[in-house]
């Protein structure tokens, strides 16, 4: 074969790939115009607001200068690679205070739930160390950074901060910043990460608000940063767990500790005392005493991303899709579902007596409405139900999903 034909052949498969990948998503950015959006913001904002199941936007490989602003639930985005699809932007929050916009004042702004940020790499640009500037504020719940890098020398890099009921879930992430850059408000389970500080002061902040049991769980992470960074200190109410971590010797001899201030009355209320937990973490160098074990084996398994969220949210995978009930109403077959889905289109499911529905209405709800051409009675309606065309997938937010060939029918 010739050098030209190989040619070819190599970039047809390459294209053939790269729109195999395409038709999973339902929108596709790239900043050389090759997508159906040049921008993610104009991606995002032609999601309707009526849109209630998972929209996936797809980002190619470029660097995209914007701030973009996430207020649908169920939007997932998906960079095509971590080191080379870049959303920065730079701002100060002192700059956004100033001349403030909708956007709001980090580089990805997340007013919605179940969100994931994937495989991307986020910065803000701005170069004052220790000064506010945001990459990712979040006010919602179930939000996920997978395989993400956040840069940043400003404080606040990371704000998930839903002090009402929010869960937050971070794996195989680097993290950036100084000055408690990863603020957490409820509660988080952060996995096979890395932490970077760039000032000689703390790294992880914990709030437990309105509820004594919050808590951040940190697994298998790595801390460095400058000469005599520290751990992480908190001003409310908190509780850290760190299992399996390590500590660059740069680290300080220095616990993480409650913020207390000269005035009383700038003091916020602190009822339950310190809650700072570790198991078989190490440090690079001399080892402190204060990170010694202090957490019982038997109560390890409470510290599971799973449990940590009281099995509200299972962020990994999500639990299995089942049929709770379903019924014939006139020429029309209701099905209830366990959870939230989102389906592609078409769909149709195959009774166990064989006969064919086909999907209606109800796309990203928990009840969906299916019609037939067959006669059907209550009896074809027992058994499991067989996926016959397209695909369907619980619509909050998780890392891994099967195809589902069957649906069990647990009525």
């Amino acid at each position: 074969m010739n050098t030209k034909s190989f040619l070819i052949i190599f970039l047809f498969f390459s294209l053939h790939s790269v729109l195999t990948r395409a038709q999973n998503y339902d929108a596709v950015v790239a900043s050389d115009g090759s997508g159906t959006y040049k921008t993610i913001s104009e991606a995002l904002n032609n999601i309707p607001a009526s849109y209630n199941q998972r929209h996936i936007v797809f980002v190619k490989n470029g660097i995209y200068n914007e701030k973009i602003r996430i207020d649908n639930n169920f939007v997932s985005l998906i960079g095509e690679s971590r080191k080379k699809t870049i959303i920065h932007y730079k701002q100060l929050k002192t700059d956004w205070e100033k001349n403030r916009d909708y956007e709001g004042p980090a580089v990805v702004n997340i007013h919605a739930d179940d969100i994931i940020l994937s495989n991307l790499t986020i910065e803000n640009t701005q170069s004052l160390t220790g000064k506010d500037a945001f990459v990712v504020f979040s006010s919602g719940t179930r939000v996920i950074l997978n395989n993400c890098e956040i840069k940043n020398v400003g404080s606040n890099s990371v704000q998930l901060y839903n002090n009402h009921n929010g869960m937050y879930y971070i794996n195989n992430c680097k993290l950036e910043g100084a000055v408690d850059f990863v603020k957490v408000c409820g509660n988080a389970f952060i996995e096979n990460s890395e932490f970077y500080q760039h000032e000689a002061i703390g790294s992880l902040w914990h709030g437990a608000f309105n509820n004594e049991n919050e808590k951040v769980v940190v697994k298998n992470c790595y801390f460095d940063g400058v000469q005599h960074f520290f751990l992480g200190r908190h001003h409310y109410d908190a509780q850290y767990y760190f299992i399996d971590c390590q500590f660059s010797k740069r680290m300080a001899d220095k616990p993480i500790y409650h913020k207390t201030y000269k005035n009383p009355e700038n003091n916020r209320p602190y009822f339950y005392g310190n809650r700072y937990f570790f198991f078989n973490c190490h440090k690079e160098g001399e080892p402190y005493q204060w990170y010694t074990n202090n957490i019982n084996h038997t109560k390890l398994y409470i510290l599971s991303a799973n449990q940590t969220f009281k099995n509200k949210w299972h962020p990994r995978s999500a639990p299995v899709i089942t049929i709770t009930d379903a019924w014939i109403d006139s020429d029309k077959v209701i099905i209830k579902m366990n959870q939230k889905v989102s389906i592609s289109s078409p769909f149709t499911l195959k009774t166990s007596s064989g006969k064919t529905l086909t999907f209606d209405k109800g796309r990203g709800r928990d009840i969906l409405l299916f019609t037939t051409n067959e006669s059907i009675t209550s009896n074809d309606l027992e058994g499991d139900f067989l996926v016959n065309e397209g695909k369907i997938s619980p619509s909050i937010a998780h890392l891994n999903s099967k195809h589902i060939k069957t649906i069990t029918n647990t009525k």
